[in-house]
């Protein structure tokens, strides 16, 4: 098993917890039995609808970094990306002197 399926169950499996069985979870985010079980042990990625699903159902105690780790990286990635560009932007600003009052 990878580590990223790893990461997902570890979530899933808390958000099974959470409900107390698979059965109850997936009526909770309109889902059947079947489906929870192969995201548990099939699937390397849950819908990104029903990590949101998920996470709202379990009131955050589940969050959707626990279940999509992927797209935490995506979104820290892209955090970096625009702080860079904005730190470039406004050397940039300074330096040719934009900000002087008109």
């Amino acid at each position: 098993m990878d580590n990223l399926l790893k990461k997902c169950n570890t979530g899933l499996i808390k958000a099974i917890k959470y409900y107390g069985s698979q059965k109850a979870l997936g009526k909770n985010i309109n889902v059947s039995q079947q489906q929870i079980n192969y995201w548990l042990n099939n699937s390397k990625r849950i819908p990104y609808q029903y990590v949101l699903k998920i996470e709202a159902a379990t009131n955050g105690y589940v969050s959707r970094y626990e279940l999509a780790p992927e797209k935490n990286d995506i979104n820290n990635t892209i955090e970096k990306i625009i702080e860079q560009n904005l730190q470039k932007f406004t050397t940039e600003l300074i330096t040719t002197n934009k900000f002087a009052a008109t």
